[in-house]
């Protein structure tokens, strides 16, 4: 996975990460550049299916079901403390 910093668009490093959710994910970044040294968090989120699960958990199938059907996929908020 790339992630960019916000700030300077060179590539972040994810350097951590911990489970928020079943499906999300917080990352805790770092920018290559050395210049700007801006270090951040964000999340990732599993947000619907492409191809099913040959091993499916049906709890999974429903909760991204009853995602996909209310319009709540994927919802994001940027903030920047820095």
């Amino acid at each position: 996975m790339k992630i960019n910093c916000p700030h300077c668009s060179s590539v972040a490093q994810i350097r951590t990460s911990r489970p928020v959710s079943r499906f999300t994910r917080e990352l805790y970044c770092q920018c290559s550049n050395l210049e700007c040294a801006h270090t951040f968090v964000a999340l990732t989120e599993v947000v619907r299916t492409l191809a099913p699960s040959n091993t499916p958990d049906p709890e999974v199938a429903q909760q991204l079901a009853a995602r996909s059907a209310s319009g709540t996929e994927l919802t994001s908020l940027v903030v920047d403390k820095g």
